[in-house]
Protein backbone atom coordinates (compact mmCIF):
# COMPACT_ATOMS: atom_id res chain seq x y z
CA UNK A 1 0.00 0.00 0.00
CA UNK A 2 1.26 3.69 -1.00
CA UNK A 3 1.03 7.50 0.97
CA UNK A 4 -1.50 9.82 0.41
CA UNK A 5 -2.54 10.54 -3.26
CA UNK A 6 -5.42 10.23 -6.24
CA UNK A 7 -6.89 7.34 -7.05
CA UNK A 8 -7.05 7.21 -11.10
CA UNK A 9 -10.26 5.95 -11.37
CA UNK A 10 -12.65 8.25 -8.87
CA UNK A 11 -9.80 11.16 -8.99
CA UNK A 12 -10.39 11.19 -5.09
CA UNK A 13 -7.93 11.56 -2.30
CA UNK A 14 -6.96 8.77 -0.30
CA UNK A 15 -4.69 7.58 2.40
CA UNK A 16 -4.54 3.77 1.70
CA UNK A 17 -3.32 3.26 -2.58
CA UNK A 18 -2.87 0.54 -4.01
CA UNK A 19 0.40 0.67 -7.13
CA UNK A 20 -1.29 -1.39 -10.28
CA UNK A 21 1.48 -3.22 -10.36
CA UNK A 22 0.77 -4.47 -7.27
CA UNK A 23 -1.20 -7.98 -6.68
CA UNK A 24 -1.05 -11.29 -4.46
CA UNK A 25 0.98 -14.32 -5.21
CA UNK A 26 -0.55 -16.36 -8.13
CA UNK A 27 -3.14 -14.04 -8.81
CA UNK A 28 -3.48 -11.53 -11.73
CA UNK A 29 -2.26 -7.95 -11.92
CA UNK A 30 -4.60 -4.81 -10.97
CA UNK A 31 -3.11 -3.34 -14.42
CA UNK A 32 -3.78 -6.29 -16.66
CA UNK A 33 -7.38 -6.34 -15.04
CA UNK A 34 -7.89 -2.85 -16.02
CA UNK A 35 -6.20 -3.67 -19.68
CA UNK A 36 -8.49 -6.49 -19.87
CA UNK A 37 -12.04 -3.90 -19.07
CA UNK A 38 -10.34 -0.71 -20.59
CA UNK A 39 -7.78 -1.97 -23.64
CA UNK A 40 -7.47 1.30 -25.21
CA UNK A 41 -6.81 3.53 -22.62
CA UNK A 42 -2.96 3.78 -21.27
CA UNK A 43 -2.48 2.32 -17.61
CA UNK A 44 0.66 3.71 -16.22
CA UNK A 45 2.37 1.37 -13.99
CA UNK A 46 2.66 4.64 -11.15
CA UNK A 47 -1.17 5.18 -11.30
CA UNK A 48 -2.72 4.15 -7.88
CA UNK A 49 -5.95 2.84 -6.91
CA UNK A 50 -8.33 3.01 -3.88
CA UNK A 51 -9.69 -0.16 -2.03
CA UNK A 52 -13.39 0.74 -3.17
CA UNK A 53 -12.65 1.20 -7.25
CA UNK A 54 -10.09 -2.20 -6.37
CA UNK A 55 -13.37 -4.01 -5.75
CA UNK A 56 -15.62 -2.69 -8.04
CA UNK A 57 -13.23 -3.75 -10.95
CA UNK A 58 -12.46 -7.38 -9.42
CA UNK A 59 -16.19 -7.61 -9.74
CA UNK A 60 -15.88 -6.53 -13.48
CA UNK A 61 -13.51 -9.04 -14.27
CA UNK A 62 -14.65 -11.78 -12.55
CA UNK A 63 -17.64 -11.05 -14.99
CA UNK A 64 -15.97 -10.93 -17.77
CA UNK A 65 -14.47 -14.33 -16.82
CA UNK A 66 -17.48 -15.65 -16.45
CA UNK A 67 -19.53 -14.89 -20.10
CA UNK A 68 -15.83 -16.01 -21.77
CA UNK A 69 -16.17 -18.98 -19.64
CA UNK A 70 -20.06 -19.57 -20.56
CA UNK A 71 -19.07 -18.86 -24.17
CA UNK A 72 -16.82 -21.60 -24.33
CA UNK A 73 -19.05 -23.89 -23.00
CA UNK A 74 -21.44 -23.41 -25.11
CA UNK A 75 -19.43 -24.16 -28.49
CA UNK A 76 -18.35 -27.31 -26.85
CA UNK A 77 -21.81 -28.31 -26.38
CA UNK A 78 -22.42 -27.45 -30.12
CA UNK A 79 -19.55 -29.81 -30.46
CA UNK A 80 -20.68 -32.33 -28.99
CA UNK A 81 -24.26 -32.11 -30.24
CA UNK A 82 -23.55 -31.77 -34.11
CA UNK A 83 -19.87 -33.72 -34.54
CA UNK A 84 -19.96 -33.10 -38.25
CA UNK A 85 -21.17 -29.79 -38.57
CA UNK A 86 -22.13 -28.93 -42.62
CA UNK A 87 -19.67 -26.93 -44.19
CA UNK A 88 -20.87 -23.44 -45.64
CA UNK A 89 -21.48 -25.02 -49.26
CA UNK A 90 -23.81 -27.67 -48.04
CA UNK A 91 -25.54 -24.87 -45.49
CA UNK A 92 -25.93 -22.41 -49.13
CA UNK A 93 -27.43 -25.15 -50.89
CA UNK A 94 -29.98 -26.85 -48.60
CA UNK A 95 -33.26 -25.32 -50.63
CA UNK A 96 -32.73 -24.70 -54.16
CA UNK A 97 -35.22 -22.60 -56.59
CA UNK A 98 -36.30 -24.80 -59.42
CA UNK A 99 -37.27 -21.65 -61.78
CA UNK A 100 -33.68 -19.82 -61.67
CA UNK A 101 -31.69 -22.49 -59.29
CA UNK A 102 -30.44 -20.06 -56.53
CA UNK A 103 -29.84 -21.77 -53.36
CA UNK A 104 -30.93 -20.59 -49.49
CA UNK A 105 -30.02 -21.83 -46.45
CA UNK A 106 -33.63 -21.79 -45.17
CA UNK A 107 -37.07 -22.53 -46.23
CA UNK A 108 -38.53 -19.80 -45.27
CA UNK A 109 -36.64 -17.50 -47.56
CA UNK A 110 -36.81 -19.77 -50.33
CA UNK A 111 -40.17 -19.41 -49.56
CA UNK A 112 -40.49 -15.28 -50.10
CA UNK A 113 -38.09 -15.26 -52.96
CA UNK A 114 -40.09 -17.37 -54.81
CA UNK A 115 -43.27 -15.52 -54.51
CA UNK A 116 -41.91 -12.18 -54.74
CA UNK A 117 -39.70 -12.51 -57.68
CA UNK A 118 -41.16 -15.34 -59.48
CA UNK A 119 -44.83 -15.52 -58.68
CA UNK A 120 -45.56 -11.06 -58.42
CA UNK A 121 -43.27 -10.53 -61.46
CA UNK A 122 -44.92 -13.01 -63.83
CA UNK A 123 -48.36 -11.88 -62.39
CA UNK A 124 -47.30 -8.03 -63.06
CA UNK A 125 -46.64 -8.69 -66.70
CA UNK A 126 -50.49 -9.82 -67.18
CA UNK A 127 -49.71 -13.54 -68.03
CA UNK A 128 -53.14 -15.52 -68.90
CA UNK A 129 -51.44 -18.80 -66.96
CA UNK A 130 -52.24 -19.14 -63.06
CA UNK A 131 -48.98 -18.31 -60.52
CA UNK A 132 -48.49 -21.91 -59.65
CA UNK A 133 -48.17 -23.18 -63.21
CA UNK A 134 -45.81 -20.31 -63.74
CA UNK A 135 -43.37 -21.57 -60.58
CA UNK A 136 -44.25 -25.27 -60.67
CA UNK A 137 -43.90 -25.90 -64.48
CA UNK A 138 -43.28 -29.53 -66.05
CA UNK A 139 -40.06 -30.56 -64.36
CA UNK A 140 -38.24 -34.23 -63.85
CA UNK A 141 -39.35 -36.72 -62.13
CA UNK A 142 -36.96 -36.47 -59.05
CA UNK A 143 -37.94 -32.72 -58.13
CA UNK A 144 -41.63 -33.20 -58.36
CA UNK A 145 -42.59 -34.40 -55.14
CA UNK A 146 -40.29 -31.28 -53.25
CA UNK A 147 -41.99 -28.68 -55.22
CA UNK A 148 -45.19 -30.05 -53.95
CA UNK A 149 -44.50 -30.09 -50.69
CA UNK A 150 -43.12 -25.93 -50.94
CA UNK A 151 -46.15 -25.51 -52.92
CA UNK A 152 -48.56 -25.46 -50.13
CA UNK A 153 -46.26 -23.10 -47.79
CA UNK A 154 -45.80 -20.51 -50.78
CA UNK A 155 -49.70 -20.62 -50.70
CA UNK A 156 -49.76 -19.20 -47.26
CA UNK A 157 -47.15 -16.89 -47.97
CA UNK A 158 -49.14 -15.66 -50.58
CA UNK A 159 -52.56 -14.95 -48.41
CA UNK A 160 -50.22 -13.17 -46.08
CA UNK A 161 -49.05 -11.07 -48.71
CA UNK A 162 -52.15 -9.93 -49.88
CA UNK A 163 -53.94 -9.73 -46.67
CA UNK A 164 -50.95 -7.23 -45.95
CA UNK A 165 -51.13 -3.80 -48.13
CA UNK A 166 -47.88 -2.85 -47.23
CA UNK A 167 -45.93 -5.77 -47.16
CA UNK A 168 -43.17 -4.39 -45.57
CA UNK A 169 -43.57 -5.85 -42.28
CA UNK A 170 -43.65 -9.74 -43.22
CA UNK A 171 -40.16 -9.72 -43.79
CA UNK A 172 -39.59 -7.96 -41.05
CA UNK A 173 -40.95 -10.05 -38.42
CA UNK A 174 -38.23 -11.65 -37.08
CA UNK A 175 -34.16 -11.94 -36.48
CA UNK A 176 -34.54 -15.12 -38.67
CA UNK A 177 -36.34 -13.29 -41.80
CA UNK A 178 -33.73 -9.91 -41.20
CA UNK A 179 -31.02 -12.61 -41.29
CA UNK A 180 -32.02 -14.05 -44.69
CA UNK A 181 -32.68 -10.50 -46.38
CA UNK A 182 -29.03 -10.17 -46.35
CA UNK A 183 -28.77 -13.65 -48.16
CA UNK A 184 -31.59 -12.93 -51.07
CA UNK A 185 -30.19 -9.50 -51.26
CA UNK A 186 -31.33 -6.09 -51.85
CA UNK A 187 -33.65 -6.39 -54.83
CA UNK A 188 -35.79 -8.94 -52.92
CA UNK A 189 -36.37 -6.54 -50.20
CA UNK A 190 -37.29 -3.60 -52.90
CA UNK A 191 -40.20 -6.43 -53.83
CA UNK A 192 -41.81 -5.49 -51.24
CA UNK A 193 -43.68 -2.22 -50.44
CA UNK A 194 -42.68 -0.91 -54.15
CA UNK A 195 -44.84 -3.44 -56.30
CA UNK A 196 -46.70 -0.22 -57.97
CA UNK A 197 -44.00 1.45 -59.43
CA UNK A 198 -43.41 0.14 -62.50
CA UNK A 199 -39.43 1.01 -63.23
CA UNK A 200 -38.83 -0.50 -59.58
CA UNK A 201 -40.15 -3.70 -60.45
CA UNK A 202 -38.45 -3.95 -64.20
CA UNK A 203 -35.37 -2.94 -62.13
CA UNK A 204 -35.88 -5.87 -59.65
CA UNK A 205 -36.25 -8.25 -62.43
CA UNK A 206 -33.22 -7.60 -64.20
CA UNK A 207 -31.44 -8.07 -60.65
CA UNK A 208 -32.72 -11.74 -60.42
CA UNK A 209 -32.41 -11.74 -56.39
CA UNK A 210 -28.39 -11.07 -56.70
CA UNK A 211 -27.40 -9.03 -53.24
CA UNK A 212 -25.10 -6.79 -55.78
CA UNK A 213 -26.52 -5.70 -59.38
CA UNK A 214 -25.38 -8.05 -62.90
CA UNK A 215 -22.01 -7.24 -63.81
CA UNK A 216 -22.25 -5.04 -67.16
CA UNK A 217 -19.72 -6.35 -69.89
CA UNK A 218 -18.81 -2.94 -70.61
CA UNK A 219 -18.74 0.09 -67.95
CA UNK A 220 -21.90 2.14 -68.20
CA UNK A 221 -20.99 5.66 -68.08
CA UNK A 222 -22.64 8.44 -66.34
CA UNK A 223 -24.72 11.02 -68.04
CA UNK A 224 -24.32 13.81 -65.93
CA UNK A 225 -20.57 13.54 -64.90
CA UNK A 226 -17.27 11.50 -66.29
CA UNK A 227 -18.07 8.36 -63.74
CA UNK A 228 -18.21 4.81 -64.69
CA UNK A 229 -19.52 1.77 -63.64
CA UNK A 230 -19.49 -1.99 -63.69
CA UNK A 231 -23.17 -2.61 -61.83
CA UNK A 232 -26.83 -1.56 -62.57
CA UNK A 233 -26.97 -0.73 -58.61
CA UNK A 234 -24.05 1.27 -58.08
CA UNK A 235 -25.35 3.23 -61.37
CA UNK A 236 -28.68 3.46 -60.71
CA UNK A 237 -27.79 4.34 -56.94
CA UNK A 238 -25.34 7.28 -58.36
CA UNK A 239 -27.49 8.92 -60.25
CA UNK A 240 -30.19 9.57 -58.19
CA UNK A 241 -28.18 10.51 -55.32
CA UNK A 242 -25.77 12.96 -57.25
CA UNK A 243 -28.07 14.22 -59.98
CA UNK A 244 -31.76 13.42 -60.19
CA UNK A 245 -32.51 13.27 -56.11
CA UNK A 246 -35.57 11.28 -57.24
CA UNK A 247 -36.31 9.54 -54.14
CA UNK A 248 -39.14 7.08 -54.73
CA UNK A 249 -38.67 4.48 -51.53
CA UNK A 250 -41.34 6.32 -48.90
CA UNK A 251 -41.97 5.76 -45.36
CA UNK A 252 -45.43 4.60 -44.32
CA UNK A 253 -45.25 5.91 -41.31
CA UNK A 254 -43.70 9.66 -41.37
CA UNK A 255 -42.79 11.58 -44.66
CA UNK A 256 -39.12 10.73 -45.19
CA UNK A 257 -37.76 9.48 -48.82
CA UNK A 258 -35.23 8.08 -49.27
CA UNK A 259 -33.22 6.64 -53.16
CA UNK A 260 -32.91 3.09 -52.14
CA UNK A 261 -34.81 0.32 -50.24
CA UNK A 262 -31.53 -0.17 -48.22
CA UNK A 263 -31.59 3.56 -46.64
CA UNK A 264 -35.49 3.18 -46.05
CA UNK A 265 -35.06 0.02 -44.21
CA UNK A 266 -32.11 1.87 -42.05
CA UNK A 267 -34.71 4.72 -41.31
CA UNK A 268 -37.70 1.87 -40.42
CA UNK A 269 -35.37 1.08 -37.95
CA UNK A 270 -35.53 4.18 -35.82
CA UNK A 271 -39.15 3.50 -35.60
CA UNK A 272 -39.22 0.24 -34.55
CA UNK A 273 -36.21 1.56 -32.02
CA UNK A 274 -33.90 -1.63 -33.47
CA UNK A 275 -30.43 -1.44 -33.15
CA UNK A 276 -28.56 -4.48 -34.33
CA UNK A 277 -25.14 -3.30 -34.16
CA UNK A 278 -23.04 -2.83 -30.99
CA UNK A 279 -20.01 -1.67 -30.44
CA UNK A 280 -17.69 -4.08 -28.78
CA UNK A 281 -15.63 -1.79 -27.22
CA UNK A 282 -18.17 0.13 -25.01
CA UNK A 283 -21.48 -0.72 -25.63
CA UNK A 284 -23.22 1.37 -27.71
CA UNK A 285 -25.52 0.50 -30.06
CA UNK A 286 -26.46 1.86 -33.80
CA UNK A 287 -29.24 1.35 -36.66
CA UNK A 288 -26.57 0.60 -39.47
CA UNK A 289 -23.69 -1.12 -40.05
CA UNK A 290 -21.76 2.28 -41.34
CA UNK A 291 -22.85 4.18 -38.11
CA UNK A 292 -21.27 1.81 -36.02
CA UNK A 293 -17.89 1.70 -38.82
CA UNK A 294 -17.62 5.42 -38.13
CA UNK A 295 -17.90 5.27 -34.03
CA UNK A 296 -15.07 2.63 -33.89
CA UNK A 297 -12.95 5.11 -34.99
CA UNK A 298 -13.22 7.23 -31.60
CA UNK A 299 -11.71 4.21 -29.58
CA UNK A 300 -9.23 4.05 -32.16
CA UNK A 301 -5.46 5.75 -30.90
CA UNK A 302 -4.78 6.75 -35.37
CA UNK A 303 -5.46 10.73 -36.17
CA UNK A 304 -5.81 10.89 -39.98
CA UNK A 305 -7.86 13.61 -40.69
CA UNK A 306 -5.53 16.53 -40.91
CA UNK A 307 -7.18 19.73 -41.36
CA UNK A 308 -5.17 21.78 -44.16
CA UNK A 309 -5.65 25.20 -42.61
CA UNK A 310 -3.83 24.27 -39.02
CA UNK A 311 -1.96 21.88 -37.43
CA UNK A 312 -4.71 20.05 -35.90
CA UNK A 313 -5.91 16.17 -36.63
CA UNK A 314 -8.65 14.31 -36.33
CA UNK A 315 -10.22 10.51 -35.84
CA UNK A 316 -13.67 11.21 -38.15
CA UNK A 317 -14.17 12.76 -41.22
CA UNK A 318 -16.82 13.96 -39.46
CA UNK A 319 -14.76 15.99 -36.73
CA UNK A 320 -12.45 17.63 -39.05
CA UNK A 321 -15.49 18.79 -41.12
CA UNK A 322 -16.73 20.33 -37.40
CA UNK A 323 -13.99 21.88 -36.63
CA UNK A 324 -13.16 23.63 -40.10
CA UNK A 325 -17.12 24.76 -39.24
CA UNK A 326 -16.18 26.35 -35.97
CA UNK A 327 -12.37 27.48 -36.45
CA UNK A 328 -12.05 28.56 -40.02
CA UNK A 329 -15.72 29.45 -41.45
CA UNK A 330 -16.46 32.84 -41.52
CA UNK A 331 -19.12 33.39 -38.40
CA UNK A 332 -20.72 35.57 -40.78
CA UNK A 333 -22.23 32.95 -42.95
CA UNK A 334 -23.11 30.81 -40.28
CA UNK A 335 -27.22 29.71 -40.80
CA UNK A 336 -28.07 28.71 -37.34
CA UNK A 337 -29.21 31.95 -35.31
CA UNK A 338 -30.85 32.09 -32.12
CA UNK A 339 -34.28 33.41 -31.93
CA UNK A 340 -33.60 34.46 -28.32
CA UNK A 341 -30.07 36.47 -28.76
CA UNK A 342 -29.85 36.26 -32.16
CA UNK A 343 -26.13 34.61 -31.93
CA UNK A 344 -25.20 32.10 -34.99
CA UNK A 345 -24.03 28.86 -35.10
CA UNK A 346 -22.49 26.73 -37.96
CA UNK A 347 -24.50 23.38 -36.70
CA UNK A 348 -27.84 22.92 -36.44
CA UNK A 349 -26.66 21.20 -33.06
CA UNK A 350 -24.53 24.25 -31.38
CA UNK A 351 -27.87 25.98 -31.87
CA UNK A 352 -29.83 23.08 -29.67
CA UNK A 353 -27.35 22.94 -26.79
CA UNK A 354 -27.17 26.45 -26.68
CA UNK A 355 -30.95 26.99 -26.54
CA UNK A 356 -30.46 24.46 -23.51
CA UNK A 357 -29.03 27.61 -21.68
CA UNK A 358 -31.66 29.77 -22.13
CA UNK A 359 -34.07 27.76 -21.21
CA UNK A 360 -31.89 26.32 -17.94
CA UNK A 361 -32.06 23.01 -18.66
CA UNK A 362 -29.20 21.27 -17.03
CA UNK A 363 -29.11 17.38 -17.64
CA UNK A 364 -25.95 16.63 -16.41
CA UNK A 365 -25.02 16.55 -12.34
CA UNK A 366 -21.85 16.19 -10.58
CA UNK A 367 -21.87 13.30 -8.37
CA UNK A 368 -19.10 14.94 -6.01
CA UNK A 369 -20.71 18.16 -5.14
CA UNK A 370 -24.26 17.81 -6.90
CA UNK A 371 -23.40 20.95 -8.95
CA UNK A 372 -25.47 20.99 -12.43
CA UNK A 373 -24.43 21.94 -15.88
CA UNK A 374 -25.94 22.17 -19.68
CA UNK A 375 -23.56 20.02 -21.55
CA UNK A 376 -21.40 16.95 -20.71
CA UNK A 377 -18.08 18.58 -21.63
CA UNK A 378 -18.81 21.26 -18.72
CA UNK A 379 -19.08 18.85 -16.56
CA UNK A 380 -16.11 16.68 -17.73
CA UNK A 381 -14.69 19.89 -17.33
CA UNK A 382 -15.90 20.70 -13.76
CA UNK A 383 -14.62 17.67 -12.80
CA UNK A 384 -11.05 18.47 -13.36
CA UNK A 385 -11.40 21.13 -10.62
CA UNK A 386 -12.26 18.22 -8.12
CA UNK A 387 -8.62 16.99 -8.89
CA UNK A 388 -4.67 18.42 -7.76
CA UNK A 389 -3.49 16.33 -10.53
CA UNK A 390 -1.83 18.63 -13.46
CA UNK A 391 -0.70 16.24 -16.91
CA UNK A 392 -0.20 19.40 -18.84
CA UNK A 393 3.42 20.91 -18.04
CA UNK A 394 5.10 23.82 -20.16
CA UNK A 395 8.95 22.97 -20.78
CA UNK A 396 10.10 26.09 -21.15
CA UNK A 397 8.73 27.60 -17.46
CA UNK A 398 7.83 24.31 -16.29
CA UNK A 399 4.44 26.00 -15.14
CA UNK A 400 1.81 22.92 -14.94
CA UNK A 401 -2.02 22.75 -15.65
CA UNK A 402 -4.81 20.61 -16.25
CA UNK A 403 -6.12 21.42 -19.30
CA UNK A 404 -4.53 20.63 -22.70
CA UNK A 405 -6.11 24.08 -23.88
CA UNK A 406 -4.90 26.15 -21.03
CA UNK A 407 -1.65 24.94 -21.92
CA UNK A 408 -1.68 26.14 -25.38
CA UNK A 409 -3.05 29.35 -24.75
CA UNK A 410 -0.33 29.67 -21.58
CA UNK A 411 2.34 29.34 -24.21
CA UNK A 412 0.31 31.56 -26.95
CA UNK A 413 0.63 34.43 -24.16
CA UNK A 414 3.98 34.09 -22.57
CA UNK A 415 5.71 32.56 -24.77
CA UNK A 416 4.91 33.52 -28.46
CA UNK A 417 4.55 29.93 -29.33
CA UNK A 418 1.44 27.62 -30.98
CA UNK A 419 -0.93 28.62 -33.05
CA UNK A 420 -3.63 29.11 -30.39
CA UNK A 421 -5.78 32.46 -31.68
CA UNK A 422 -6.59 34.45 -28.42
CA UNK A 423 -9.84 36.08 -29.00
CA UNK A 424 -10.75 38.92 -27.32
CA UNK A 425 -14.27 39.02 -25.63
CA UNK A 426 -16.67 41.51 -26.73
CA UNK A 427 -18.00 43.89 -23.96
CA UNK A 428 -22.11 43.59 -24.04
CA UNK A 429 -22.79 43.33 -20.16
CA UNK A 430 -23.85 46.75 -18.87
CA UNK A 431 -23.73 47.47 -15.23
CA UNK A 432 -27.39 48.88 -14.70
CA UNK A 433 -25.58 51.48 -12.38
CA UNK A 434 -22.99 53.00 -13.80
CA UNK A 435 -21.63 53.21 -17.37
CA UNK A 436 -19.07 50.36 -17.01
CA UNK A 437 -19.38 47.40 -19.51
CA UNK A 438 -18.27 43.78 -18.96
CA UNK A 439 -17.76 40.71 -21.15
CA UNK A 440 -18.49 38.02 -18.48
CA UNK A 441 -21.87 37.98 -16.38
CA UNK A 442 -19.82 36.49 -13.19
CA UNK A 443 -17.32 40.04 -13.38
CA UNK A 444 -20.73 42.05 -13.40
CA UNK A 445 -22.30 40.30 -11.00
CA UNK A 446 -18.98 40.83 -8.91
CA UNK A 447 -18.92 44.72 -9.70
CA UNK A 448 -22.42 45.35 -8.74
CA UNK A 449 -22.22 44.16 -5.22
CA UNK A 450 -19.48 46.89 -4.79
CA UNK A 451 -22.67 49.20 -5.31
CA UNK A 452 -24.05 47.31 -2.95
CA UNK A 453 -21.84 46.52 -0.50
CA UNK A 454 -23.05 42.90 0.12
CA UNK A 455 -20.19 40.05 1.11
CA UNK A 456 -21.89 36.59 0.77
CA UNK A 457 -18.69 34.85 1.09
CA UNK A 458 -17.39 34.09 4.36
CA UNK A 459 -14.54 32.93 5.99
CA UNK A 460 -15.32 29.31 8.23
CA UNK A 461 -12.30 30.06 10.37
CA UNK A 462 -12.40 33.71 11.18
CA UNK A 463 -15.50 36.24 10.97
CA UNK A 464 -14.23 38.14 7.54
CA UNK A 465 -16.67 38.30 4.60
CA UNK A 466 -15.80 38.73 1.04
CA UNK A 467 -17.41 39.64 -2.21
CA UNK A 468 -16.24 36.72 -4.03
CA UNK A 469 -14.89 32.73 -3.74
CA UNK A 470 -11.59 33.69 -4.85
CA UNK A 471 -11.10 36.44 -2.66
CA UNK A 472 -11.98 33.98 0.16
CA UNK A 473 -10.02 31.10 -1.29
CA UNK A 474 -6.94 33.21 -1.27
CA UNK A 475 -7.54 34.70 2.53
CA UNK A 476 -7.57 30.64 4.02
CA UNK A 477 -4.68 29.86 1.93
CA UNK A 478 -2.66 32.88 3.29
CA UNK A 479 -4.10 34.12 6.76
CA UNK A 480 -5.38 30.08 7.84
CA UNK A 481 -2.59 28.03 5.67
CA UNK A 482 -5.38 25.52 4.79
CA UNK A 483 -6.57 24.52 1.34
CA UNK A 484 -10.62 25.57 0.90
CA UNK A 485 -12.75 22.57 0.88
CA UNK A 486 -14.66 23.86 -1.83
CA UNK A 487 -11.69 23.55 -4.48
CA UNK A 488 -10.71 20.03 -4.05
Amino acid sequence: MGGAGVCCICLQECIFLQNLTESDPGRVKTIEKLYLCFPNHQWHDTFTICSECLEKLESTYQFIQLCIKSEHYRKEQLKSFDPTPLDDHELKACFTCFDCNKSFRLKRTLILHITRIHIKSKRHSKEKHSESDDVFGVQDGGKLQAKEELKLDIDEVKNELLLDSKNEHLHLKSEENYCSEQEVGNDEINGSGSSSDDEILKEKERSKGKKRGPKLKSLQKCPYCTLEFNRTDRYVHHVRSKHTFEKPFRCSLCEAKYCSQHNLNIHMRKHRNEKPFVCSTCGKCFTSSNDLWQHNKIHDQVRQYGCDECERCFKTHSNLRTHKLQMHQDPSVWKFVCTVCGKKFPLNNNLVKHMRRHEGIKDFLCHLCDKKFVEKIDLQSHLLSHSNERHFKCELCYKEYKKKETLRRHMKIEHGLGNFVVKKPEKKLQCPMCPKIFAFNNKLQRHILTHTGEKPYKCEYCDKRFRDSYDRNSHIRQAHNFEPKNSL
